[in-house]
């Protein structure tokens, strides 16, 4: 070791991936890279702690805290730039769900996010049956709301095509509305929030949220996670999800329970109301109203640093 620069295996920390908790296994060598990014992840989410503390749960403002050309009027919902047939955008910023600090993308500086380019999660399939796939990787709950979801596979005989989500079967799998065609084991997918439908025989008052919850992530998902030393998985990672989902004619916007949040991390903000207009697919500026709850950061976060 010359100096003062430290002797470590390698610096596995990655802002970019929203990893949370790492979840230490046992029976297994404990590497210094896993416990420095443990720290790291100490070290950022404690500020977003103070920040909590200071001013809640709220979409925030404060350039200091990264953005393009949006961030100091706070993440809010405007109107898609191109396409306004049932889509939406979400300008780049921050918000803060229940002391959990988000990014409107990963990417540092975050950026803008249309509602139709949000993925809430990846994955490989590990069998097909009965009109569902299963990814035995996964740990789905009811409080995903996977129902109507859309999965979008990204390799295979089917690579291109979108399936919607019937119903949630078990922590592992979901059923698939029309079967699931030609998907075989070994197949990668996306899976996206469902389309938005255009009001039929009345308008419609739409609730847009931010939902934030944690999705335990292995070597299936990310090859890093893998110590190249000893190529052994010693750990998972919980990564840290945040999507705008959309409540159609209601304004009653899920509530976590105490077991939610300890075993999953399921968090909501309330961020706007779409006045859809009956037979309209348009969502435009004058039909969107952002909540109130915008306040100013106190602590300086630098993304990845």
């Amino acid at each position: 070791m010359a100096g003062n620069t430290p002797n470590v295996s390698r610096d596995s920390f990655d802002f970019s991936k929203q990893y949370g908790p790492v979840v230490l296994q046992q029976g297994v060598p404990v590497h210094d890279s896993d416990w420095n990014e443990m720290m790291d992840n100490l070290w950022i989410r404690g500020t977003h702690v103070v920040n909590h503390a200071a001013v809640g749960d709220c979409r925030l403002k404060h350039t200091q805290l990264g953005g393009t050309t949006n961030s100091d009027s706070g993440m809010r919902v405007i109107q898609h730039p191109t396409t306004t047939t049932n889509d939406f955008t979400v300008t780049d910023g921050w918000a803060m769900a229940a002391g959990v600090l988000v990014p409107s993308t990963p990417a540092s500086p975050p950026q803008d996010i249309d509602y139709e380019d949000q993925v809430m999660f990846t994955g490989t399939v590990t069998s097909v049956g009965g009109g569902a796939i299963t990814d035995s990787s996964k740990n789905w709950a009811s409080e995903h709301s996977l129902t109507n979801c859309r999965v979008k596979m990204t390799s295979g005989t089917e690579s291109g095509n979108t399936f919607t989500v019937t119903s949630l079967d078990s922590a592992t799998t979901v059923s698939l509305s029309g079967g699931t065609g030609s998907i075989a084991a070994t197949d990668t997918y996306e899976v996206y929030p469902p389309a938005l439908t255009t009001p039929s025989g009345s308008d419609r008052d739409d609730l847009v949220y931010l939902h934030v919850f944690f999705d335990d992530i292995a070597t299936e998902e990310d090859s890093n996670i893998t110590h190249p030393g000893t190529s052994v998985e010693a750990v998972h990672k919980s990564k840290i999800v945040s999507v705008f989902r959309v409540l159609e004619g209601s304004m009653t916007m899920p509530t976590p329970t105490e077991s939610n949040l300890l075993s999953y991390g399921h968090r909501y903000l309330s961020m706007a109301v779409l006045n859809r207009l009956d037979g309209n697919a348009n969502i435009t500026t004058a039909m969107i109203t952002n909540t109130d709850n915008i306040r100013r950061a106190i602590t300086h976060i630098e993304a990845g640093t």
